[in-house]
């Protein structure tokens, strides 16, 4: 959050901040009144999304992160980050070590990158059900291709099931 503010604070306090003039101080509940507002800008998006939850098979698993909801764009490789409100950019959320939910546009099929940085209308919140989709198994390479995609969206911290699932998400 101090990096956001930096990057988006008016070019001389950021200056200032930078070069010890000023201290910037984030309180705890920072953290929670930021999140808050963040949700209600990413409702509309998720409520618009279609939402699949995905088994990983036998002997596979899913690791998550100290980012655990993820948002990727193939076409928008990091450190730059992709906005919800691109076509290819997709939400990933490990809810545990065999599943995951994926939610992505309704206008999404696998397009080329240049469709995926194709810029969505601002969605409106509507009151409606959200329709879930079950039942697909990822193989355990698919699952590693995965996993290697958190791996590259997380900021320090990769929790595994185990340590081979580790290994192979950094060595693999």
């Amino acid at each position: 959050m101090r990096d956001r503010i930096l990057l988006l604070g008016p070019t001389d306090v950021t200056r200032d901040v930078l070069g010890g003039k000023f201290r910037l101080e984030m309180k705890k509940s920072a953290g929670f009144i930021y999140l808050k507002a963040m949700m209600g800008q990413l409702n509309p998006w998720f409520a618009r999304m279609k939402w699949e939850v995905i088994k990983a098979e036998d002997g596979a698993a899913f690791i998550t992160t100290d980012s655990p909801v993820s948002l990727w764009n193939a076409a928008c490789f990091p450190p730059a980050e992709a906005g919800i409100g691109l076509l290819g950019t997709v939400v990933l959320f490990p809810l545990s070590s065999q599943y995951l939910l994926i939610m992505r546009h309704p206008e999404y099929k696998k397009n080329t990158r240049t469709h995926s940085l194709i810029v969505l209308a601002e969605p409106t919140l509507e009151d409606r059900l959200v329709p879930v989709t079950t039942g697909r198994v990822w193989t355990r390479r698919t699952v590693a291709n995965h996993n290697k995609v958190m791996r590259v969206l997380s900021d320090r911290l990769l929790v595994a099931q185990s340590r081979q699932v580790l290994e192979e998400c950094i060595y693999g």
